[in-house]
């Protein structure tokens, strides 16, 4: 007969409790006029619907127009 000792240790998983920080857009843009305007319509457009309800969604919606202007008028 053979005997055999086992011994188990578990661990818990390895998470990182850091939230996800977004990318920083350039502000300094936003002396232009015409990035200005453009920022404002697609403000408008996002914003337009029910989405100033919640901060979540309403922070995303100015995020994501910020960005996609961003792109846009250079």
């Amino acid at each position: 007969m053979v005997k055999t000792s086992v011994f188990l240790k578990t661990e818990a998983a390895k998470r990182s409790n850091k939230p996800l920080r977004m990318k920083r857009l350039n502000v300094a843009k936003l002396k232009d006029e015409a990035t200005c305007l453009a920022l404002q319509e697609q403000l408008d457009q996002a914003l337009s619907g029910d989405v100033t309800d919640e901060w979540p969604q309403f922070k995303s919606a100015v995020y994501d127009s910020a960005v996609t202007d961003s792109h846009k008028v250079q």
